[in-house]
């Protein structure tokens, strides 16, 4: 199914996408750039890679991931190009019940799924546990989160059509639930397995 949603989401253009990653620092502007979890990537050639992945935001417009083996030995530098998955140990318990982080990779760029069922909600945060409860913090996640809906993206104008969506597609199953927050919304969604 996620090859048919890549292949789906591969015929749009960069620029319908029109998104970059977001990254947040209220003092450090490298913090994210430090910091590294274990886990395992899939590269589009069909490459499985384990061991310790670093986000590297110190080379622009190059960003990748530096891959080390378990032991900690550096191993090569990969390109965000060349990722189709990647999950990353560890996860916002503000917003998932997961142990991990899932990234999907949509016209080179990777994005994080924030939910998974009834609702399926990305954004282009490469951040695992860095920023708990990131969405409110700064003011700008909704202008950057999408939706995947029978293998095509769905763009929201507000915040308040998110969570609209959301609640439309928990009334389609017989729940009534409305949200004031996109956290509320995120974390509502994990933590019953919807």
């Amino acid at each position: 199914m996620l090859k048919s949603i890549l292949l789906s989401l591969s015929l749009l253009s960069f620029e319908q996408m029109n998104a970059q990653h977001v990254f947040v620092s209220s003092h450090n502007p490298y913090e994210v750039a430090g910091t590294k979890h274990e886990g395992e990537m899939i590269l589009k050639k069909g490459t499985i890679l384990k061991g310790i992945f670093q986000y590297n935001t110190f080379v622009l417009p190059d960003d990748g991931f530096e891959f080390f083996s378990n032991s900690g030995i550096h191993i090569k530098k990969i390109k965000e190009e060349l990722i189709e998955k990647l999950t990353l140990a560890g996860a916002d318990t503000l917003l998932s019940n997961r142990d991990s982080t899932f990234f999907i990779s949509i016209k080179s760029r990777l994005f994080r799924q924030l939910t998974f069922d009834i609702v399926q909600l990305y954004d282009p945060t490469i951040y695992v546990n860095e920023r708990s409860g990131l969405i409110n913090s700064e003011g700008y996640f909704h202008e950057n989160v999408f939706a995947i809906e029978n293998g095509k993206i769905i763009r929201f104008n507000a915040k308040k059509d998110i969570l609209k969506f959301v609640h439309n597609k928990l009334a389609e199953k017989g729940i009534d639930q409305s949200f004031k927050t996109l956290r509320q919304a995120i974390h509502y969604l994990n933590y019953n397995n919807l």
